[in-house]
């Protein structure tokens, strides 16, 4: 009980931070937070029931829209960034960047002190994984980060790129040193803004220097794309434990790992060390591994700069995928071990009850410990609302079975949909050229796909039956199709452009390189 009243104070106390940092700016004004006593903050039930009573459940997109109302801007679209750091409009505290929305397409603001708040508690737990494997304590990790190009914007001149690289600046040892850090970013920006140009970077840099390593953070996709650029550039299968031969353990960002996890262990093969799980998101998020536990289930900081509420997922509305009208919003106090929530956010930043659109499972509560489920369910255009948990589960499973009998796995996969002839889109990329591959084999791989997803997906199997749509087409292409096209950072695994117009750009990059399969009709 000490341990959850330890968790709660911590939680009421950031509320208050919250509170302190947005009651007497535009955003807080408008919801009238800067008339909540003080008092209130006596009983923490009451200082709960005061800020929902106040305060509404926003998406991004209304947070975006209210703002762009309360500084009179018409053109939200176009002064985001512009918006996101009006003096006052959210918050006291000074910002410290703008980073990309998990999931979405947008940018949201983050502070100084949020992120100093990260770097020290982020500093504490890789002191711990150093002592766990006998590292000096001048050790530092080498990050190799998703947003390399840190732009500098407006007045304020504060960085707008990804928070992970926010998190590594304040370590800037370069290569020219005895600890690794990160990769120099006039190096970055000299290869351009091409993907591929700067995982050809990664790689080199990695080779030139990869003796000074010990200790990797970086993500699985990018671990599998490395392996992938090295195996290429000579022609041969490299392995990690080649390129870093004194590597003493690996820290992955912790989300979205799956789809990546063979292609990473297929690089990382033959170096048996302990692999740490890390979480830092742009609206606050952040925290760590469970120690002995699953890389994916996250022990969050809870005194960051960020108050949490959880909504159970009961009171999601099945059809829409959206919030009901009436829904519970929990705190950390309330919250069920082994139940799924959706995730709420306030922020120091000026984030007000906003959705970030997670489903977190509660792994444990005392102390507590998360598991990045999956994003609210994607309603595709056809209704077929497939999701990512889903489709990544599937594809995982999968190629546990096919890199085994004929070593062969999915590299990276987008769904998209083409309205007009009321059918899905699947690109699949290979780790082979799938033109070396059976037929019977990529026609297996089709239909498995499409037959776990009406067993999973009600919806999935409903729209087919009432004629929603067509069976899918599944387009499988090269090693490196994605990298060329430049994958996108704003859709995830689904299109979300009119028509799948990022599909078929990378189908029409692949050419008749590809190999397209139609998925066998399913009835119920």
């Amino acid at each position: 009980m000490a341990k959850e009243n330890s968790q709660l104070k911590q939680q009421y106390q950031q509320l208050k931070l919250v509170l302190s940092a947005v009651s007497n700016s535009s955003i807080g004004k408008h919801f009238g937070l800067n008339e909540i006593p003080d008092s209130i903050f006596k009983k923490t039930e009451k200082a709960h029931i005061a800020f929902v009573e106040n305060t509404d459940i926003m998406s991004y997109e209304s947070f975006i829209h209210l703002l762009g109302g309360l500084a009179e801007e018409d053109k939200v679209e176009y002064v985001i960034q512009d918006l996101l750091l009006r003096p006052n409009l959210l918050t006291n505290k000074e910002f410290g960047g703008l980073c990309p929305l998990h999931w979405q397409n947008g940018i949201l603001p983050i502070t100084k002190f949020q992120l100093e708040m990260m770097v020290n508690k982020q500093e504490d737990f890789h002191k711990k994984i150093f002592k766990e494997n006998n590292l000096g304590s001048k050790s530092i990790p080498f990050n190799i980060y998703k947003h390399p190009l840190l732009t500098l914007f407006g007045e304020q001149r504060v960085p707008c790129t990804g928070i992970d690289t926010l998190l590594a600046q304040p370590r800037k040892k370069f290569f020219g040193t005895t600890n690794v850090a990160m990769p120099n970013i006039d190096v970055l920006q000299a290869a351009g803004k091409s993907e591929s140009q700067r995982l050809k970077v990664y790689s080199e840099l990695l080779e030139q220097h990869g003796n000074k390593v010990e200790v990797l953070r970086t993500s699985a996709r990018l671990l599998s794309d490395i392996g992938f650029q090295l195996t290429s550039q000579r022609q041969r299968n490299v392995r990690l434990p080649e390129v870093c031969p004194n590597l003493k353990a690996v820290i992955l960002k912790s989300i979205d790992m799956s789809p990546y996890q063979v292609g990473m262990s297929n690089f990382m093969q033959g170096q048996n060390v302990p692999i740490y799980g890390e979480v830092y998101t742009s609206f606050g998020l952040f925290g760590n591994s469970v120690k002995n536990g699953n890389v994916d289930d996250i022990q969050p900081v809870l005194d960051a700069g960020v108050f949490f509420e959880f909504i159970p997922i009961e009171d999601i509305d099945e059809s829409t995928g959206k919030l009901k009208s009436i829904c519970r919003r929990l705190d950390v106090a309330n919250i069920e071990e082994n139940q799924e929530y959706v995730l709420i956010v306030s922020s120091v930043a000026g984030l007000l009850g906003l959705n970030t659109n997670i489903v977190v499972r509660i792994k444990n509560k005392d102390p507590l410990v998360l598991n990045f489920v999956r994003p609210l369910l994607v309603l595709n255009g056809l209704n077929e609302k497939l999701s990512s948990d889903q489709t990544t589960s599937i594809i995982k499973e999968l190629n546990d079975v096919i890199v085994k009998s004929y070593q062969l796995y999915m590299r990276e996969y987008m769904v998209g949909d083409h309205i007009d002839r009321e059918q899905a889109i699947w690109v699949i990329e290979l780790n082979q050229d799938p033109k070396d591959v059976s037929p019977q084999v990529l026609k297996s791989i089709v239909n498995r796909i499409h037959l776990e997803l009406s067993k999973v997906n009600r919806s999935y199997l409903r729209a087919l039956d009432k004629g929603s749509f067509y069976a899918p087409i599944f387009s499988f292409v090269p090693p490196g199709t994605f990298l060329q096209v430049g994958r996108s950072k704003i859709f995830g695994h689904f299109d979300l452009t009119p028509e799948g117009r990022y599909v078929r750009r990378i189908m029409s990059r692949a050419g008749e390189s590809q190999v397209k399969v139609r998925a066998v009709k399913i009835s119920s």
